[in-house]
């Protein structure tokens, strides 16, 4: 404790007086979990959560509230984390589908029924088993879509997950969603902060770096070639960006 709370105190004075990377930091970390194993069944795993200033008020999978479903495990956290980090990106209602990692759908819609239908159409046969996430809150209509939904593949099977995160739940979503699977998990977590740090770890050392946080009206192409492209090309590409 008492060295977590010197972290602290190094770490405000130096926002108070310092700019860009301090001279020296200290990450304190709190055991939250020890999982069942890590990325392969022969490795131990642990979840630790940040105690820093930084950290304390900054969202995410770390600080999010498991309503239902099995333990998480360590394969679990990395791919809630991505979908929830990509998904919490855009400004307009999205959803993002992970597995392993990698992003198989992604889409923005007035309407996140219709955002998480064009996620699942993307790649239905990665989305099967994967990660859904959304920057909206989950009503019944919507729970009730991802409960019933069938695979683009056969039309027949209903699509399983392992996890659905989203900023909340209201009370009847939740019920509805419980419904799908006992081995579903739901998630509940705060969207990440804006403004922050990135930090990496390397063998032997760790790179720092702002957090990707650029606004999508700040992005600006350039057009090299003779084809100019349309306006919807351009948001497009801005989406794809």
């Amino acid at each position: 404790h008492c060295s977590s709370y010197d972290a602290q105190v190094s770490e405000w004075l130096w926002s108070q007086v310092g700019s860009g990377p301090a001279p020296e930091m200290t990450v304190p970390l709190k055991l939250e979990q020890t999982l069942r194993y890590g990325e392969n069944p022969h490795q131990a795993a642990a979840f630790y959560t940040d105690s820093s200033l930084r950290e304390a008020t900054a969202g995410g999978v770390a600080t999010s509230i498991v309503h239902w479903g099995k333990e998480m495990s360590y394969n679990n956290y990395l791919d809630a984390d991505a979908a929830y980090q990509c998904c919490c990106d855009y400004t307009a209602p999205s959803c993002v589908i992970v597995k392993h990692t990698n992003p198989c759908g992604i889409a923005s819609r007035g309407d996140l029924r219709e955002a998480y239908r064009l996620a699942v159409r993307a790649d239905p046969i990665s989305a099967f088993g994967g990660i859904v996430a959304f920057n909206r809150p989950v009503d019944a209509d919507l729970a009730r879509e991802i409960r019933e939904f069938r695979s683009p593949q056969d039309g027949e099977t209903r699509m399983f997950y392992e996890i659905v995160i989203a900023p909340s739940y209201t009370a009847e979503g939740l019920e509805v969603l419980k419904g799908k699977s006992k081995a579903l998990r739901i998630l509940e977590a705060k969207p990440r902060a804006p403004q922050g740090l990135s930090l990496r770890q390397v063998a032997g050392g760790w790179l720092w770096q702002d957090a990707d946080a650029l606004a999508p009206e700040a992005i600006a192409f350039k057009c090299v070639s003779e084809a100019q492209p349309t306006e919807a090309q351009l948001e497009d590409l801005k989406f794809a960006w």
